[in-house]
C-alpha cells in the first residue's frame, strides 16, 4: 500500500472545507502530544462539525487553529470565551477562543479496532485516566525536586 504525503496546510484546508459542509473526516493521528490516549500513526479520529447547540465541555477533543497550525488537543478549562487546551502528553497550554475551533472529535478508533464515541462513559474514563497520569507525573517531578534527584 502506498502513501501520499500532502503538506499540512493543504490537507487541513480540505478537512476544514469538508467540516464546513457538515461532513465528518477520518484522520490518522500523527504526533505524540495526545499519548497515551492516542498513539502516533496507529489511531484514527473522526472530526465533525460542531452540532447546532454544541456547548464546549471539559474533556472534549477539539480541532483548532493555533498560530499557523491545526491542532487536536483536549479542552481542560473554560473561562468565559477563553478555552484552555492542552495535549495529554504536554505541559504547555494553548489559549484559544471559540472562533479558532474548526471541529470536534466525535469518535476515536484505536489500532485494535475498538471505537469510542465522544462523551460516552468510556470516553470519560479515558479522559480521567489521562488526567490521573498527568497528576502522577507532576507529583513524581515535585518529589524528585524536593529530594534533589
Amino acid at each position: 500500500m502506498s502513501h501520499l504525503i500532502i503538506p499540512n496546510q493543504i490537507f487541513f484546508e480540505d478537512v476544514c472545507e469538508r467540516i464546513r459542509m457538515k461532513r465528518s473526516v477520518r484522520i490518522r493521528i500523527t504526533g505524540r502530544s495526545m499519548e497515551p490516549f492516542l498513539k502516533d500513526g496507529k489511531d484514527f479520529i473522526t472530526v465533525s462539525a460542531l452540532p447546532t447547540r454544541y456547548r464546549f465541555k471539559k474533556g472534549d477533543l477539539l480541532l483548532f487553529v493555533y498560530g499557523n497550525h491545526h491542532v487536536v488537543h483536549r479542552l481542560h478549562r473554560i473561562h468565559g470565551q477563553t478555552l484552555y487546551m492542552k495535549g495529554d502528553h504536554q505541559n504547555r497550554w494553548e489559549i484559544i477562543h471559540p472562533e479558532d475551533v474548526r471541529g470536534w472529535v466525535s469518535c476515536v478508533q484505536f489500532a485494535n479496532g475498538r471505537r469510542i464515541q465522544a462523551r460516552s462513559l468510556l470516553w470519560k474514563l479515558y479522559a480521567l485516566r489521562s488526567r490521573l497520569n498527568r497528576m502522577r507525573k507532576n507529583f513524581n517531578h515535585i518529589i524528585k525536586r524536593i529530594l534533589g534527584l
